[in-house]
Formats: C-alpha cells, structure tokens, sequence
C-alpha cells in the first residue's frame, strides 16, 4: 500500500504547530487544544493489523518501536545530559539569577552543573526512558509513544489469541482503551505521574481512534470535503476552548469527552487542510519534508531556538544568560516567526546529517 501523502502533510502542520506553540505564538492556546493527539492518532493510523498476527510480528514490530524511538530518546538524552555543564558556560542554560531582572520568570529555569553521579543517574534513568534534560523537553511524547505502540500490539496478539474473529479483536481494543482512557483522567484528577503512565492512559484512545481513521476510505472525497472538513473541525476547536483547555503534555484536559471531541476536530481540520494542500506543489513537498523529519524536530528544537535568543539578547542590550530563556526569552512582537523557522529548518538539516552518518556508519560495519 502506497504510504497516504495527506497524513504526512497533517503530520507536518501538527509539527508545525507544536514549534509555533512553543514559539509562544499568538494561537498557541489554540494548537494546544489538539496539535499533541493529532500525532498520537497518525502514529495509530499507519499500524497494520498483520503487526500482531504472531509473536514474530509483535517481536519485529517492538524492535522497530526500539529503534525509532528508545534508541533516539536514549542516546539523546545521554548527550543533553553529558553537555549540561557546557550548556551552562556557552549560555544555553544559566546559574544567574540575574536573568530574572531581564525575563518573564515564567520564561527562567535556572540550573547548577551537575556532577557525575547525577550525570550518570540521569543517563541510566533515560535507558528506561526516564531521564529529563530541559533541551529534551519534549521527549514525554517519545516516551508515551513508545508504550503505547509496544502495548497496543501485544494486546492486540493476546486479544487475537482469545477472540474468534477480527471484529471483536476491534472492539475489545476499543472497550480496552475506554477503561484507560478513565484511568488516564482519574490519574489527571488525582495528579498521579509515575513514569508518564497517566498519560499512556489517557493516549492510548487517540492510537486506537487513528487505527480506526486508517478504516475510512478517501479515494473519492472531494475538494469541498476537505474545506468543510477543515472549517467545522476549526470551528468546533474555536467553540470548545472557550469552555476549557487542555494540556496532553501535563494530562490536563476537562474531561475525557472534551478531550476526545477536540481532538478529532482537529484531525479532521487538518485533514481538510491536508487534502487542500496536496494539491498545491510545492507547498506540499514543504509539508511532506516536515511530516517525514518530526523526530528531529522533536528533538532538536529547543536547541534550535536558541540563535534567535542570541539574537534578541544582542539588540536588547541583554546579558548572554538570557540566551537561557526557555523555551524562547522573547514573546512580543513577530520573533515568533524567527523562532519557528530556526525550529524547523535547523532541526531537519542536522537530523539529515545525522542520519547519514549513521547510515556511513552501518555500511561501514556491515
């Protein structure tokens, strides 16, 4: 099967959106609403349901899950964590307290250099997919991914093994991810975090759901499809953040309906757009370069900022410590848009060399 061009562009406007939000954005409130679970539901929509036919599968499928996203978050965090002292003397994180008389605090994190103890507790805490930096910072995604696509097929063989017939696999997954999707709110409720479970549970829907997008033909939808698509799901998102928000980051949301609601609006508002864009050259290969380089992006953003910091602290006459400003030290005016392509651009060229050195690498060991 031909891999579907539109859920690469929906992937690279939801990444996008995630470096615009955390760009500090005028709309950021707005993306928050959905930008996190649309991801979730585009993983679950390119699962296979032959990825858990057999143990062979479900063992191929999680040595895939293992290289595409623990061997990254591990090996990043190792080098986050082991450039910690570094970071702190070239300025991309600070020990100044000073930086507060310059900076929305909100925007400060001020950090100590970290010895090799806690260096190694922290580099062993990441091969379980626990360790934190703050330039990896948005490695909870990886993290929450990452169970969630193990969990999902290897309850998906136990279910195959029970069940007489592929249907009821189907809806046992559904019933399955209800009851997680209530324990993922409870935990919400109650601010249980341990080791990103509270949001495994209140993810583990949005894969489901994506799995079950992946079931509905698209062949013969039009062009007036996809613009009442993008503008009811807009809209409906634009109705329901006037009645709370939600944070898939923090597990944050008003309740477990909410959450669903505005997380297929969104779907289907940049599913509409999607189909839109696909049609345009040019725009489209720009979206489809996004959607195909989101793991670095992911990973490298937050260090991607911090030229624009740089820039900003010069011609505001700030000391370099507020090039530590995180994730961004300035939030008027247009710089927005500076950051966002630094975020974007950076992330992806640095991704591609890193990517050809491994691959350099491999031939060579091969």
């Amino acid at each position: 099967m031909n891999r579907d061009k539109k859920i690469d562009i929906l992937k690279g406007i939801a990444i996008l959106l995630m470096v615009l939000g955390h760009a500090k954005f005028p709309g950021t409130d707005f993306v928050y609403m959905f930008h996190m679970a649309v991801f979730f539901m585009a993983s679950g929509y390119f699962i296979k349901e032959k990825n858990s036919d057999s143990l062979t599968d479900v063992k191929n499928t999680v040595i895939k899950r293992i290289k595409g996203l623990w061997i990254p978050c591990v090996i990043w965090n190792t080098l986050f964590t082991l450039g910690t002292n570094i970071f702190i003397k070239m300025n991309i994180y600070t020990a100044d307290e000073g930086v507060k008389n310059f900076l929305d605090p909100s925007l400060v994190s001020i950090h100590s250099s970290m010895s090799l103890k806690e260096m190694a507790v922290n580099i062993v805490k990441g091969l379980f997919m626990a360790g934190h930096t703050e330039l990896g910072g948005a490695f909870w995604f990886l993290r929450v991914l990452f169970y969630i696509s193990v969990a999902y097929v290897i309850i998906d063989f136990c279910l195959k093994k029970i069940l007489p017939d592929s249907k009821k696999v189907i809806i046992s997954q559904g019933i399955i991810s209800v009851v997680f999707l209530i324990i993922g709110y409870i935990m919400s409720l109650k601010n249980i975090e341990v080791f990103a479970t509270d949001r495994f549970f209140s993810c583990y829907c949005l894969y489901y759901i994506g799995m079950l997008l992946s079931k509905l033909k698209t062949e013969n939808i039009k062009i007036w499809h996809y613009i009442i698509m993008s503008v009811l799901g807009c809209a409906i998102v634009i109705v329901l953040s006037n009645f709370g928000s939600i944070s898939i980051g923090d597990n944050t949301y008003v309740n477990p309906l909410f959450m669903l609601g505005a997380s297929l609006s969104g779907w289907f508002f940049l599913l509409g757009i999607s189909g839109l864009l696909e049609k345009v050259k040019g725009i489209n290969t720009l979206f489809i370069i996004l959607g195909q380089n989101t793991l670095g992006i992911v990973i490298f953003h937050f260090l991607c900022f911090k030229p624009v910091n740089l820039i900003v602290a010069n011609i505001k006459n700030w000391p370099l410590s507020t090039v530590a400003g995180f994730p961004v030290n300035y939030v008027s005016g247009l710089w927005w848009i500076a950051f966002t392509i630094t975020g974007t651009v950076i992330p992806i060229v640095i991704w591609r060399i890193w990517k050809n050195i491994k691959k350099k690498i491999q031939n060579k060991t091969a």
